[in-house]
């Protein structure tokens, strides 16, 4: 069954005058909201209503009402931004340099108009303005129209920009500028959307105009030093500025015109100025010019003032005779002050780093003939008397860092040969008169020398330190043997390999009977161990400890062999001494090496001995006497032997022994190249020739082709053409 619809009745509705009440409210609402507008835009603002005004426009919205709000909306705020225009005007022509506070007081009040215009509108502005295409939110309608209908004003944006670009200007000057004006202004020009577009590139142009008149001035004022400082000090000054008043992302932009008018400008002047910061050992400056000059990609600038630099500072010290004495020294602290230098101040650049090592290599090559093996001499000196030290520690250096050092100087030798032949004299007296301070170091920097140059260069040392190795092996097994059993003293022996050792005089002397006994008990020891060898003994290299007894009692005195046969004679002569002539009888020493020992023994600070007449120069009328009033405070007495100043022919001899090592070297070298290769052009020889060599010293090209020559006329190798030449097996 279907039922009956059943009606509701409301009484007194009436749709006529419904629709007339709506009407009615959406007129009131409109008309509240234009006097509100009104208000708001005159800058009075509003004491009350705002949620009222809210719900108005909200209920507009939703009654399809959205239309007569905007077109409402849109004619109040055109009519403000037209106010804010016409009391803009009137600022800035009363007074022009006022022109950037009365458009940012204008900013001011439109944003703070317009926050309250938001507040009101912003159901509108969710619902309908971001939703409708065409359509813009109040903000961005707001921001546009304060560009559009005001700042593209010539009479307002001209005075602004010139007047902003001022104030900038005198902020970089130092004056007293009102920053948040300037903060305000900025912010106001980027969400404009006209920083980039109208101020910005006035900014830049302000700047390089500013900079580049300012730093030429400096320049002309300070010395380099001061200027770089000035830069960095511009720089920093610039990038503060930036971050505080700007985006960050304009800083590139800022420091490419800073980097175009502060150092690209200047580089031809700032360049040559590191020659003087190196001379003057500048380390700060350094920095300063080299991290300006990467800012521009130009540090490679740097590399020939850098080179002039250190070449002067080497050449000053090594064509000085005068600085001899600390050349080492000096060209070790100059080497650290320049690493330093590369490694804080130039961040370890490559080029700069090779560079350092050429500049090295040529004030050491260029020398005139007369010093041109001076440092390399000096050097193993002064290593010699690094290892006769007792210090682990030079400076606030260690021995390793030390070590390291010296062999950076040895490898920018041009002559590494003369280096390792005074070397070689050097450690072998260190091993055999137990000179060195600490064996170990002495093994550690031969690694190290072996490491830097190869095992060719060091086989000579390391075979005498095979030799020490072996002696006291072989001494130990010597004492333990029968023949070792029957010895007068206690007796310990280096046996050297002439292969390996420098040459040593053989020099004569007469020893007292029991060490000639048991020299003679040690070589039988020795040749029936060894056999097909042959013992000659260098008494020079020679030392021993003397049991003395004197009126103030027992001492022991460290002595050479000369020293302590000399003083063995007078245990058997009385009062009357022994005259020059006496003693050189019974020791068969020549004149100089007796007339050493006896100085050491009557001249120096420690005197076993007197002489008549006292005098500082020994002759042949002198007599000698044992010293009956000799006291000391020690037991253990050292008495060292005089070393005569190295003579020019000791010299010459080393000289001598390097050229003809070279010529050896030289001839070997062609012979192996040729027999390797049967077969090569005559440049080709050469160039290897050369290439081989370079490791123990730079080799002249002159003497190369005159090794090449003498083969040629020994018949180890003959000439195929005008070019080729080939190996004769």
């Amino acid at each position: 069954m279907q039922g009956k619809v059943k009606k509701i009745v409301v009484r007194g509705f009436d749709p006529k005058k419904t629709k007339e009440r709506q009407e009615n409210y959406y007129h009131d609402t409109l008309k509240k909201l234009d006097v509100a507008l009104s208000v708001i835009m005159s800058g009075l603002g509003l004491n009350s209503g705002y949620q009222e005004l809210y719900v108005g426009v909200q209920n507009l919205v939703r009654a399809g009402q959205t239309e007569s709000c905007l077109e409402l909306l849109l004619r109040h705020c055109q009519k403000g931004i037209a106010e804010l225009k016409e009391l803009a005007l009137a600022s800035i022509s009363t007074a022009v340099d006022e022109s950037c506070k009365a458009v940012i007081h204008c900013w001011r009040q439109w944003t703070e108009r317009i926050e309250l215009i938001h507040n009101i509108f912003y159901y509108m502005d969710r619902a309908y303005l971001i939703r409708v295409a065409g359509q813009t939110s109040i903000l961005e309608f707001s921001v546009s129209l304060f560009r559009d209908d005001f700042m593209s004003f010539d009479e307002i944006r001209v005075p602004f920009l010139n007047q902003l670009t001022s104030l900038f200007e005198q902020l970089r000057n130092g004056n007293n500028v009102d920053k948040t004006l300037l903060k305000d202004a900025s912010k106001m020009l980027q969400q404009t959307h006209l920083f980039d577009k109208l101020f910005f590139p006035m900014y830049l142009c302000s700047l390089e105009t500013n900079y580049t008149s300012a730093s030429q001035a400096e320049l002309q004022k300070v010395p380099l030093d001061e200027f770089l400082l000035y830069i960095e000090r511009c720089l920093k000054h610039e990038e503060d500025i930036v971050h505080e008043m700007f985006a960050d992302n304009v800083l590139v932009d800022v420091n490419a015109v800073l980097d175009r008018c502060l150092v690209s400008q200047h580089i031809s002047s700032m360049t040559p100025g590191l020659k003087d910061f190196v001379l003057k050992r500048k380390t700060d400056s350094c920095k300063s010019l080299y991290t300006l000059l990467k800012r521009v990609d130009e540090t490679k600038l740097l590399c020939d003032p850098w080179s002039q630099g250190i070449v002067a500072l080497g050449s000053s010290l090594v064509n000085d005779p005068n600085h001899d004495d600390s050349l080492i020294s000096e060209l070790l602290e100059i080497h650290i002050f320049l690493k330093d230098v590369l490694k804080h101040a130039f961040l370890g650049d490559e080029a700069l780093s090779y560079s350092m090592r050429k500049s090295f290599e040529t004030f050491l090559s260029s020398l005139p003939s007369t010093r041109r093996e001076k440092p390399a001499e000096l050097l193993a000196k002064y290593i010699d008397h690094l290892m006769r030290s007792t210090k682990s520690v030079v400076g606030n250096n260690t021995f390793d860092n030390v070590c390291a050092e010296l062999l950076d100087i040895f490898r920018y030798l041009p002559n590494k040969d003369v280096f390792e032949a005074f070397y070689k004299r050097d450690v072998a007296k260190r091993l055999l008169l137990n000179k060195s301070a600490n064996t170990d170091n002495e093994r550690k920097l031969l690694e190290m020398l072996k490491e830097k140059c190869g095992s060719t260069f060091t086989h000579s040392l390391e075979g005498m330190f095979k030799d020490v190795d072996f002696s006291k092996d072989f001494s130990k097994s010597f004492k333990e043997s029968k023949f070792g059993r029957s010895l007068h003293y206690d007796l310990f022996v280096n046996v050297l390999s002439l292969a390996y050792w420098p040459t040593y005089p053989d020099t004569t002397i007469t020893l007292p009977p029991e060490l000639e006994t048991d020299l003679d008990i040690f070589k039988n020891f020795y040749l029936s161990q060894q056999t097909a060898r042959r013992l000659a003994w260098r008494p020079a290299l020679c030392y021993c400890l003397l049991k003395a007894e004197f009126p103030s009692g027992s001492k022991e005195l460290s002595v050479s062999l000369f020293q302590a046969c000399v003083l063995l004679l007078f245990n058997d002569v009385g009062d009357e001494g022994l005259s020059y002539v006496d003693i050189q009888k019974r020791t068969q020493l020549n004149d100089n090496d007796l007339t050493r020992t006896l100085q050491s023994l009557c001249c120096a600070h420690v005197r076993p001995l007197l002489m008549q007449p006292k005098s500082r120069r020994i002759t042949k009328e002198h007599r000698f006497f044992y010293n009956q009033h000799f006291t000391n405070p020690h037991f253990r007495i050292k008495i060292n032997q005089i070393q005569l100043r190295e003579s020019k022919e000791e010299k010459a001899s080393v000289q001598e022994e390097v050229v003809r090592d070279r010529q050896f070297e030289l001839q070997a070298c062609v012979v192996r190249l040729m027999k390797a290769n049967k077969t090569m052009t005559y440049n080709q020889l050469v160039r290897q020739t050369m290439d081989y060599l370079q490791i123990r010293g730079k080799p002249d090209l002159s003497e190369v082709k005159k090794g090449i020559e003498k083969l040629i006329e020994k018949e180890y190798i003959e000439r195929t053409d005008d070019t080729n030449l080939a190996y004769v097996a």
